[in-house]
């Protein structure tokens, strides 16, 4: 009898286990650009020819996600001999808040990396539902940043039942 129920409890374990990657959705084609609105720095300081910027950053998003974003971001710029910038990478944190193709509504957190020849770039976006209809949602992009003010993404999304 011990070991039916071992037997048993080993069975429902496995069932159990083995059905969770079946309960995530697939992956979904995602795409968007956004424009920056406004930004401020908060914190700017110089070392060895580089600039260091801390600043908050205002966006708009249109194509399959519509809405807006405040993030928050540090920068490095390294300047040449002439005084003109160079190379540059950053790291921003924000809030979406917006919905997926109109429908799915709610708030994000987005998680951007980025570097480049200033003022252009390229990185990589993740992207974590926080609530609403977007809270299960799950994102990971690649983007170009033209001219620092604005920019295109391309990934995919799915859905966390």
């Amino acid at each position: 009898m011990k070991k039916l129920i071992i037997a048993v409890f080993i069975a429902v374990l496995l069932v159990t286990v083995a059905a969770v990657p079946a309960l995530a959705t697939k992956p979904i084609p995602c795409s968007y650009s956004w424009e920056m609105v406004d930004s401020e720095y908060t914190d700017v300081r110089y070392a060895d020819g580089n600039i260091f910027y801390t600043y908050i950053a205002y966006y708009e998003y249109e194509g399959d996600l519509i809405g807006t974003a405040v993030n928050h971001g540090r920068m490095l710029v390294q300047y040449d001999d002439l005084g003109e910038p160079g190379h540059w990478a950053g790291h921003e944190t924000g809030t979406f808040t917006g919905s997926y193709q109109g429908g799915a509504e709610g708030t994000a957190v987005f998680n951007m990396t980025c570097k480049g020849v200033f003022p252009d770039s390229t990185g990589t976006i993740t992207m974590h539902g926080q609530s609403g209809s977007l809270a299960n949602l799950h994102g990971a992009f690649k983007y170009v940043d033209v001219g620092y003010v604005g920019g295109t993404a391309t990934g995919f999304i799915h859905f966390d039942p």
